[in-house]
């Protein structure tokens, strides 16, 4: 038996394709995140921060890049499965993805909170949601990948799956 088939036997080649394919494009595109998150997340950690900043931008900054880094780091993680076919990994993939198109409906509204805390949260969202915006924004059109390929991954899960199973078993 080789490798592909040891990886999921029940998968036809085409499928098992598809998932890497994705697992592939989720897999850079977060990587780059991560690289454009980095001195974020390093000025975060290290304290510096404008002094003429708020407090509020600060926290929100600082909220901001860790829920990012959260985002990345799960779709990470199902990239990697995807890679190895695990077809387990299609709904923690499609729930962190819904979860961040909701995040991210309720940007628009959190930017109109009074006191200065909407102008901090605008601003600190402008720079600080750069780990998962390659992945957002891949085709140009907002949103049109992650949607996209969650449908394909709930597909594969649907015709070929086995139900609600760990990504170890």
């Amino acid at each position: 038996m080789d490798r592909q088939e040891r990886a999921n036997p029940m998968l036809p080649k085409g499928a098992k394709l598809l998932l890497r394919i994705l697992g592939v494009v989720n897999f850079t595109v977060t990587l780059l995140g991560f690289y454009w998150q980095i001195p974020l997340a390093h000025s975060l950690l290290t304290g510096y921060s404008d002094p003429t900043a708020s407090a509020s931008f600060r926290l929100v900054f600082g909220a901001t890049v860790l829920v990012d880094l959260a985002f990345a780091t799960v779709i990470l993680v199902t990239a990697i499965w995807f890679i190895r076919c695990r077809l387990s990994a299609a709904n923690p993939y499609a729930l962190s993805v819904f979860v961040l198109l909701v995040y991210r409906a309720m940007i628009p509204h959190l930017c109109r909170l009074g006191g200065g805390l909407g102008i901090s949260i605008a601003a600190a969202l402008g720079i600080g949601n750069m780990g998962t915006a390659l992945f957002e924004f891949l085709f140009v059109v907002p949103d049109l990948y992650p949607v996209v390929s969650v449908v394909l991954t709930l597909f594969l899960m649907q015709k070929y799956g086995t139900g609600f199973l760990p990504a170890h078993a």
